[in-house]
This record gives structure tokens, C-alpha cells and sequence, in this order.
């Protein structure tokens, strides 16, 4: 049995903390539970001791068998008070004498909590993987590659990042979503990031290896019981703030007037929406195109699929006014519609050119289906789309190609026949031979 040491009070155990050894160490017992000892250590500087006390820990020392006495390291005077070292000495020395090793055990209990955590999928790993591995090549616009990622580290990341998926709770995704009221501020912002949420919670599950468990990202049978709907909530917001419903478009009747005045318009910006006009192509498109997408021989410009919205290259017809509206000094390797300080324009020069004209009017140009907001760029797209349903006979289909609005099995199976470029052709001509002329 080890002799019993007189148990010291908290007092005389700080003033033996502070007290400096006269060797390299200095141990004391002191009391409360048998072998509980307090190691004081002179601090050493450059290999050599000095006149200040350096680590003090607290120490069991044990007679585990005749001849074999061991000194156990309990953990740092800072870490641990009196009370908690006394504490832990009686149990080690109680589970030694049970024959367990607690020493084996801590540290068995420590590697097996290293791999645990090494096989944890949380919520950020799984998305920061997927993005790796899937997004960062399936994405081909680069503003959406970049937004992917970043909204998941501003929105997501901070509340639940963390977490191991599988932990991860329908209730707290929605709290994610309404967190500071962006549900309804930014309600179609949030969706998407909803449905990234959705993307990254299948992923880990199939990480982890987990079968039949429901997706808390979902809205169909999920969300759709507890938020108001994005699209809802977008339509309401627009509204609230004068905006549409859609992207405000001129009547066809009115295209020819409006084109007149583009055309008595001097500058490049002019000349682009005139472009884009008689292409019936997205202002994000025009003001990107590049010469070398150009087929001036065969009259035809080739979207690339990561300047498309459906991410498909289109094919566009180009007819004689399209072609009259590009500048004429050409450089293969350039952009046809050079910015001022940029290598191409921003395509918001193309809407602040219609606002101008819009000002400059003395009718302006409005939509009347849409309380009169002054039109965009974009809305000349819907102009487009309804001359062509009222005023020809074409198939809904050649149309909507022209739009881009077609995917998937339907895109390839017209690029495949050999009349759907013609009869595209042929419709765009048709539309700008309608804007040139002025409308009885």
C-alpha cells in the first residue's frame, strides 16, 4: 500500500505550482487520493533551465506489480482543479486494480474517435465533393459555376456545414431558408439554393451508403407543406415594387417604329440591339458573340451551349437585316460588339439604350398588357413570339427553336432534320421584312 500523503488544501497546492524546484523538477504529493502527485518543471530556454517555473501537470504514480511502479500523466495543472485530478486518480487507480488498463483505453477511445470523424460526411464536405467531381464540369456558364458554390458558403454553410448529412433535419433546412426573412425577400435566390441543398443531401446519402431516407431538401411532399411558394412570392414582390410579371415587350404593331428609331441611333449599342432584334436572341448572347461564331458565307451564327440558357448551342439563321446590322470592320480573333472598358459590351447597355429611346419618345414604348412599364431587350423576344403565333402560319415548334427554347430529344431531333434550319431561315426573314415595314 502506498503511504498516505496529508491532503493539502487548493491553497498550498497553487503556492507549490508557483514555487521554483531547485533541480530541473520538482514532484509533490499531495494528498486526497494515494500516488496523486504535482510535477513542477523549470522552464528552459535554448536547451537551458532558467529561473522560472515552466509545466506543471498532475501525476499518478502506481505499483502495478513488485519492481514495477509507473508514473501516469493525468493531464495539465491548467486543464484540471484539484478536485477533478483527485477524482480521476481514485478511478485509474480503481480501474488498474479491476485489471483494465485506463491509459490503453483513453488512448483507444482517441484513435477510434479519429477514424469515426475521418468517415464523417457532413454537409459542406459532400457539397465541396459534388462540386468537384459532377458540377464543375456539368456547369458550362461560368457565372453559374462560380454562384453554385459561393451561395452554398454564404447561405448553408455557416448554419449547418458542419454537421454530418445524415443528421440534418427537414426542420432545420427550412430554418436555413427562412433565416432573416429571405425566404420571402429573395424567395426565387433561396429556391435555388433549396434545390442545390437537394442535390448535396442525395450525394452524401449515396456517400454514406444510405437507402430510403428522405431527402429534407425536397419540396414536392415536403417543403411545399411549410414555405410559401418561390414562385408565388417572386410574382408578388415584382408587383409590389411597380415591376411585371414578365419581361415588359412592345406590340408587334409597334416594331417597326422602334426599329426606325435604333437605326437613326449612331453607336455600336445601336447597332447590337438592332441585332438582336432581328435575331429574336438573348441580350447575354449578343453582347458576347465573337466573330468567329460567325458563318458570313452560309448566314449563320453558332451559340455556343455555355452562353445558351439551356446550355445546347444554337444554330441561328441570320437575315438580311441581321447581317446589315453588323459593323463592318471584322476581326476574326475579336468581339463583334467591343466594350468601352471591357473586351465586349455589358449586356446592360443594350437595355439602357432602349430606356433611352423609351424617353426619347414622345408615345414612349410600353407594354400595354403590363400597366404600361417601358419595355426591355429581353421582352423583344415575347415580340417576336407573338407576331409569329398571330400573323404566320408556322408550327409552333420553329418558333420556339428560334427562342432556344427547345431541349433535350425534341433539339436534337430537329438539328437532325434538314428543313428545321430553313424554316427557321425563312421565319426570321419574314420577321424582319416586318419591322422594316411600316404596319398599316
Amino acid at each position: 500500500m502506498p503511504r498516505i500523503a496529508k491532503e493539502l488544501s487548493v491553497k498550498k497546492v497553487e503556492q507549490l505550482a508557483r514555487q521554483l524546484p531547485n533541480g530541473s523538477t520538482a514532484v509533490h504529493a499531495v494528498g486526497g487520493a494515494p500516488g496523486l502527485l504535482l510535477r513542477v518543471a523549470r522552464r528552459r530556454e535554448k536547451g537551458k533551465m532558467i529561473s522560472q517555473v515552466g509545466g506543471v501537470s498532475w501525476v499518478l504514480r502506481i505499483q502495478l506489480a513488485p519492481g514495477n511502479r509507473r508514473d501516469i500523466a493525468l493531464g495539465s495543472y491548467r486543464d484540471l482543479t484539484l478536485a477533478d485530478a483527485r477524482e480521476k486518480a481514485r478511478s485509474f487507480r480503481s480501474a488498474y486494480a479491476l485489471g483494465r488498463d485506463p491509459v490503453a483505453e483513453q488512448k483507444q477511445a482517441i484513435a477510434e474517435a479519429k477514424v469515426a470523424e475521418a468517415n464523417v460526411v457532413t454537409f459542406e464536405s459532400a457539397a465541396r465533393d459534388l462540386y468537384e467531381n459532377k458540377k464543375v464540369h456539368e456547369l458550362t456558364n461560368e457565372k453559374n459555376r462560380k454562384q453554385w458554390l459561393k451561395q452554398l458558403e454564404d447561405y448553408v454553410f455557416p448554419e449547418i456545414g458542419r454537421r454530418p448529412i445524415e443528421s440534418i433535419t427537414a426542420y432545420e433546412v427550412q430554418g436555413v431558408l427562412e433565416r432573416k426573412g429571405r425566404w420571402r425577400e429573395i424567395p426565387t435566390t433561396m429556391d435555388r439554393i433549396r434545390s442545390r441543398m437537394a442535390e448535396v443531401f442525395n450525394y452524401g446519402f449515396h456517400q454514406k451508403r444510405i437507402l430510403g431516407r428522405v431527402n429534407p431538401a425536397t419540396w414536392k411532399g415536403n417543403l411545399e407543406h411549410v414555405l410559401a411558394s418561390p414562385t408565388t412570392l417572386a410574382k408578388q414582390n415584382r408587383l409590389a415594387r411597380g415591376g411585371a410579371e414578365n419581361h415588359p415587350a412592345l406590340p408587334y404593331t409597334r416594331a417597326y417604329r422602334f426599329l426606325r428609331d435604333v437605326k437613326a441611333t449612331p453607336g455600336i449599342d445601336a447597332r447590337a440591339l438592332e441585332f438582336l432584334i432581328h435575331t429574336a436572341s438573348r441580350a447575354g448572347a449578343v453582347a458576347k458573340m465573337q466573330w468567329r461564331e460567325l458563318n458570313l458565307e452560309d448566314q449563320i451564327w453558332t451559340v455556343p451551349a455555355q452562353r445558351t440558357k439551356n446550355g445546347i448551342k444554337l444554330i441561328v439563321p441570320l437575315s438580311q437585316g441581321a447581317l446589315d446590322a453588323l459593323p463592318k470592320k471584322r476581326r476574326p480573333d475579336d468581339y463583334v460588339w467591343p466594350g468601352e472598358r471591357a473586351p465586349h459590351m455589358h449586356e446592360n447597355a443594350l437595355n439602357n439604350l432602349v430606356k433611352l429611346l423609351h424617353e426619347q419618345s414622345a408615345s414612349g414604348y410600353t407594354d400595354p398588357k403590363q400597366n404600361d412599364l417601358p419595355v426591355t431587350a429581353h421582352g423583344f423576344r415575347t415580340t417576336f413570339k407573338t407576331w409569329a403565333q398571330d400573323k404566320t402560319q408556322v408550327r409552333d415548334e420553329v418558333s420556339e427553336f428560334c427562342l432556344g427554347h427547345i431541349t433535350g430529344d425534341a433539339a436534337r431531333k430537329a438539328y437532325a432534320r434538314g428543313d428545321m434550319l430553313e424554316q427557321r431561315r425563312e421565319l426570321l426573314e419574314q420577321w424582319s421584312e416586318f419591322c422594316a415595314k411600316k404596319t398599316r
